[in-house]
């Protein structure tokens, strides 16, 4: 935050070598889908706290090589490009091999989605920037000061104008992992 970057509540991928942030508050699914991803042989950046850097355009400072991931949705084994790290009641940790781990270099950033819950399948909708600075100011880290929120409050509607904000909809069910997948691929690796 003292170098002027901007710490937001979100998960991240690499889709066609651009970084597609997974954002949401706890117990939305951003390490779910990020895991989804891992399985799918995409690299995952970031797991909970996505660092942004606004010099220039904008980009994602990958986070460390790290999944935390609930018990309920870890089957036993680590997915390919991962290893157990350790294990606890609420968690099983995951390191990324070193062949899937990258070189730390930052990631331009290909879009922000907000995870939205859903019953009724999947849906992507473009988010408009200004209705879009509400979601990003709840879900970013701010010092307590006025002059920390003026900050934070330029960065993110600097971050809302320069990249595309989409909300998705989508069942949090562990059977449509592949479609959310699928179609995030589709939007983003374009």
């Amino acid at each position: 935050m003292h170098r002027g970057d901007l710490p937001l509540h979100a998960a991240a991928v690499e889709i066609a070598s651009r970084a597609v942030l997974l954002a949401a508050p706890r117990w939305h699914g951003k390490t779910t889908l990020a895991l989804a991803f891992q399985h799918r042989g995409y690299r995952v950046l970031t797991e909970d706290l996505a660092c942004c850097s606004l010099a220039d355009t904008p980009r994602l400072l990958p986070g460390p090589a790290l999944l935390r991931v609930r018990p309920d949705v870890y089957h036993g084994h680590p997915p390919a490009g991962t290893h157990v790290v350790a294990a606890r009641r609420t968690r099983v940790y995951l390191g990324m091999n070193d062949d899937r781990k990258g070189d730390s270099a930052p990631v331009p950033i290909a879009a922000i989605v907000f995870l939205r819950e859903s019953a009724d399948g999947i849906v992507l909708r473009p988010v408009p920037a200004p209705a879009a600075i509400p979601d990003l100011w709840a879900l970013s880290f701010r010092l307590p000061t006025a002059d920390g929120r003026a900050r934070v409050f330029a960065q993110v509607t600097r971050l809302a104008g320069a990249c595309p904000v989409w909300n998705l909809y989508r069942p949090t069910r562990l059977d449509s992992l592949d479609e959310t997948v699928r179609r995030l691929v589709e939007m983003c690796g374009r």
